[in-house]
């Protein structure tokens, strides 16, 4: 018995082209939606890599004003190092007037003063080369002067260049006195009276302070000392 078809003759196709349809909107939906994270997923790492290029400026300029902070400190303390500086050069660690007093002191008997000099300069840069450019680097940092030399002068008349050996022996033993030598010693005649003038040099020595060295040093010579423009 011959089969009998009720459907259409294009329901078949009907169905197979809605299948076709169906199965390419799951493909394009499915396509879309990879499109739209790939976007979204792109997007993120921009808006990432912005926020740690944000994060990274920051820092920078965090970084900077640190430095800016440090410079200014550093600038500061250059400023407050030199005043300083400029307020000890006012006032004198061993006043003169104390220093007279030390050197007439320690003069031998029937010695007297004639003449006493101050002489400042400033200290000469070292012969070695890494030394003084190490030197003077260090001082192009901190802004501070080149040391100062003081050099005593001491004209005096004295009775035998005995007695003014004793007298330079009493100076280098000071912790006042660097090195003292002599500049000359000749005799003379004063009121018909022979006499040893003499001249010694000395260096003082910038690191004491009066106060550190009236105690120790202040000891008078073993005799009596006659004051500055008595007789010999």
């Amino acid at each position: 018995m011959p089969s009998i078809n009720l459907l259409p003759d294009d329901y078949y196709k009907r169905r197979c082209q809605k299948r076709a349809n169906t199965l390419c909107l799951v493909l394009f939906a499915v396509v879309m939606a990879g499109v739209v994270a790939a976007v979204l997923l792109s997007e993120r790492r921009v808006a990432r890599a912005e926020q740690v290029a944000r994060d990274v400026e920051q820092q920078y300029q965090r970084a900077a004003q640190r430095i800016e902070q440090m410079q200014q400190l550093e600038n500061e303390k250059a400023r407050l190092d030199r005043k300083a500086q400029d307020t000890a050069a006012l006032v004198e660690r061993l006043p003169r007037s104390t220093l007279l007093a030390l050197v007439t002191n320690w003069l031998p008997e029937y010695a007297s003063l004639e003449c006493f000099e101050l002489e400042t300069e400033q200290a000469k840069a070292s012969s070695a080369a890494g030394r003084s450019k190490f030197a003077r680097v260090s001082r192009e940092r901190s802004g501070a002067a080149p040391p100062e030399i003081v050099t005593l002068y001491i004209t005096g008349r004295a009775k035998t260049d005995v007695d003014v050996g004793q007298f330079l022996a009493r100076l280098n033993a000071s912790r006042i006195i660097r090195s003292a030598r002599f500049v000359y010693s000749e005799a003379k005649v004063y009121n018909d009276v022979p006499v040893r003038e003499f001249q010694v040099e000395a260096v003082l020595n910038g690191n004491v302070d009066a106060a550190d060295v009236v105690a120790t040093d202040a000891a008078p010579a073993e005799n009596t000392v006659s004051y500055a423009g008595g007789q010999p």
